[in-house]
């Protein structure tokens, strides 16, 4: 959705995460342009671009989601199966408000989201970062997941569907646009680390951590940051600069403060129970 006549978008960050290459059709068809990630918050699942180069785009016209009520008729406008061309629509009704959602896509990552507006209108793959708009053609939410079966798995077709609300996705996208990053926002691009982690005890190999508590490293990138210091999988992460890390969620809220290219101070404990500390400089990443 634009929401910034000079180019800013408003999209669900799962749409964007590990992207490299982004570009926008305006309308769907036509010119593609390149846009750049201004920044992301992933526990609420928004991120927003900037289209390079336009000016004087039209912009959604934003409603207020705090007076949407069950039974209220709304409409979904979205990208269902990723075609392109004009936008796909579906109609239905609100079901439910301030709903709780766990929604896991195919490769088993989840996020849990709160406060999402419930309808009946049908979501598909591609829907997501689309409006959901009310009779007045105001946007009231922004498509974010589906349920299926009795799971909730973000962009697969149901006749259930979420949205975040439009006065919570607006906030934070205005924080975006703002620069004002903040422990679930970040802004600008990722700075990377280089290794994917777990909480102590929940390591799908059963590997058993040498310390109770921090990040327990279960992968490492090759040639990455975490490598070219030593880190090994196996080991825990438990400092990143001055702040403790206990699982891996703080870990995640620690680099969420780090730019490509800083100097970083990690501490971490190998497989032996040895201690270790060294300076190590991130490197640049895809959003989160």
């Amino acid at each position: 959705m634009i929401i910034g006549a000079s180019g800013e978008v408003l999209t669900n960050n799962h749409v964007i995460a590990d992207g490299t290459n982004i570009r926008v059709y305006i309308g769907g068809t036509g010119t593609s342009h390149v846009a750049t990630v201004l920044g992301y918050d992933v526990t609420d699942d928004i991120a927003v671009l900037r289209i390079a180069a336009v000016h004087g785009l039209p912009t959604i016209d934003v409603g207020n989601s705090s007076n949407v009520a069950v039974g209220d008729r709304v409409v979904t406008l979205g990208n269902a199966g990723g075609q392109g061309g004009a936008p796909s629509v579906t109609e239905g009704n609100v079901t439910a408000v301030d709903e709780q959602v766990t929604a896991s896509d195919d490769a088993g990552n989840s996020e849990t989201l709160t406060g999402t507006i419930e309808i009946n209108a049908v979501i598909q793959p591609g829907d997501s970062g689309g409006p959901l708009v009310n009779t007045q053609s105001q946007v009231i939410g922004m498509n974010a997941a589906a349920a299926y079966g009795r799971r909730f798995r973000e962009q697969t077709s149901s006749s259930a569907g979420y949205a975040i609300p439009v006065d919570t996705a607006m906030y934070i996208a205005r924080q975006i646009i703002a620069g004002h990053a903040g422990d679930k926002i970040h802004i600008g691009a990722r700075a990377l680390l280089g290794v994917e982690v777990t909480d102590v005890g929940q390591s799908p190999s059963g590997e058993v951590a040498p310390i109770g508590s921090g990040a327990l490293v279960a992968n490492v990138q090759t040639g990455s940051p975490a490598a070219l210091a030593g880190i090994s999988a196996g080991d825990v992460i438990t400092s990143i600069d001055t702040k403790t890390i206990a699982d891996a969620a703080d870990l995640q809220t620690a680099m969420n403060a780090c730019q490509p290219h800083d100097s970083i101070s990690v501490e971490w404990v190998d497989t032996t129970g040895g201690r270790h500390r060294t300076s190590v400089t991130v490197t640049f990443g895809p959003p989160a």
